[in-house]
């Protein structure tokens, strides 16, 4: 009975060993798993491309190094935890059993790579189409879970694209689920980036800047500075939209320190235009344009479209703002060409509906209407992130001004049924305004309060704000 004693303990004790063993070399592992991520995302923007990154392979080739003893495999490991990544990539390139895991880690051959990453790789590269195909056609059904993660960030980004929120933020929840769960923290930081910007588009504040810090926590921790001032920069529209533009400026000061021109130009291009939206916003109208300028000159010098296209339709507003209706429709015309040349479709019909609404400032109601209904013809049935109801709303506007009220009247009907649709309710309270104001002039006072009526209860949804208390006073004023 004691010699099973013994080997009991015997046994326990070996398998406790056995597991300190293989916990050290997790602990490994994942030492120069850290130390090699940070050294890749440390690499000048000609070598590194945004977003693609693969921490399930290059997991997978520390751990086959750290299983051989020779000298090749150990000064591999060497090189790739000082930076050395091309003697790195030279020693996975002449080994016959990691070459194909090499092509994946530094994409070279893009038609091996297998199709979650060629989708990512796309992506990265801005070919969101040939991205698209390979998602549509890529079944769930035998996906491991790091490229089901992979398949869903796609997935988020095209959804957001074409303004599906709901669909968009459950793809990148489910991936920086997932991505968590493999040990890819930088990619889950990426989720949770993406994931932030979907719930900032949909105005949910304060999820959305839960994202931001929790991205930016794991972007700090692996020292990846650009993906942190990427992080920052939409940290910074979030107050934007919030008003709070003293924040703002500090992120994206921030942001502009942690990606210095000379580093990455397309994020600099990025945060510059958001900088300027900032200054336009709240009135530094001087400031805001050499910003623009500087965003422009940094654009062409590197063919950036989706950089110009959106510092032209800045512009655009800068000029509107500052009252020169003719050119900002203009410009608006230039950055909506810029747009579809990026297949931006949203943001196409955004700068169609400026430039229209420029030109119905600049009493060419005839232009004005002629752009709107070419915009309602293409954007009807699309699924984009533009509202469709500002456009129908400004249609309304055309009527009223050349006095033909009962046109007016549906295309505001037809504007506020849109807006309630889509549960836009401060779109549909102005919408609402609009039919009171019209009823008035009529002369029907009854239709006027009544109209009147619904919009502040609209309006009222989230709470009392500014909108409210315009309308109130406008109640006031007209006695209704």
């Amino acid at each position: 009975m004691i010699y099973v004693k013994y080997i009991a303990v015997l046994a326990i004790s070996i398998l406790a060993f056995a597991y300190l063993l293989w916990y050290l070399r997790c602990i490994r592992r994942d030492h120069f798993q850290k130390l090699s991520i940070e050294k890749l995302l440390a690499q000048e923007e000609a070598s590194r491309t945004k977003l693609y990154l693969n921490t399930r392979v290059l997991r997978q080739i520390i751990s086959a190094l750290l299983a051989k003893k020779d000298k090749k495999s150990r000064r591999a490991l060497l090189n790739l935890a000082c930076g050395r990544i091309s003697a790195f990539k030279a020693f996975l390139n002449k080994n016959s059993k990691l070459s194909a895991l090499s092509n994946i880690l530094f994409p070279e051959k893009i038609e091996e790579l297998p199709p979650a990453e060629k989708a990512v790789w796309f992506l990265s590269q801005n070919q969101i189409k040939e991205a698209e195909k390979i998602i549509e056609n890529l079944a769930d059904k035998g996906l491991q879970p790091y490229a089901k993660a992979r398949k869903r960030f796609v997935q988020g980004w095209l959804f957001l694209r074409d303004g599906d929120m709901l669909s968009a933020s459950q793809c990148a929840a489910e991936a920086a689920t997932l991505f968590a769960e493999q040990k890819a923290f930088v990619e889950e930081a990426q989720a949770l980036l993406l994931n932030g910007t979907i719930y900032r588009l949909s105005c949910v504040e304060d999820v959305a800047l839960m994202m931001f810090d929790s991205a930016a926590k794991i972007f700090r921790l692996y020292k990846d500075s650009q993906g942190e001032a990427e992080t920052l920069g939409n940290k910074g529209m979030l107050w934007v939209l919030q008003e709070k533009f003293e924040e703002a400026e500090k992120d994206f000061e921030q942001a502009l320190k942690l990606c210095p021109i000379d580093k990455n130009q397309i994020l600099t291009i990025s945060i510059l235009n958001q900088q300027a939206l900032l200054k336009i916003l709240s009135g530094q109208y001087k400031p805001a344009n050499k910003i623009l300028k500087q965003s422009e000159k940094l654009s062409k010098q590197r063919n950036y479209i989706s950089g110009l296209a959106f510092s032209s339709e800045l512009s655009a507003h800068l000029l509107y703002a500052d009252n020169k209706k003719a050119e900002a429709a203009k410009t608006a015309k230039k950055a909506a060409e810029l747009y579809q040349q990026d297949n931006n479709m949203s943001a196409y019909y955004e700068s169609l509906y400026l430039q229209a609404l420029a030109l119905f400032e600049a009493e060419k109601t005839d232009d004005a209407e002629k752009i709107l209904r070419g915009l309602i013809s293409q954007a009807k049935g699309m699924q984009t992130s533009f509202h469709l109801a500002g456009a129908y709303n400004l249609m309304g506007l055309i009527f009223w001004r050349r006095e033909k009220i009962k046109q007016a009247k549906v295309w505001f009907q037809e504007a506020a049924a849109l807006e309630q649709k889509n549960d836009r309710y401060t779109g549909a309270a102005t919408d609402y305004a609009d039919i009171g104001l019209l009823e008035f002039q009529k002369g029907n006072l009854e239709e006027a309060r009544k109209n009147f009526k619904t919009a502040l209860e609209y309006a009222d949804i989230y709470g009392k704000n500014k909108l409210s208390e315009i309308l109130k006073a406008k109640m006031s004023e007209l006695k209704i």
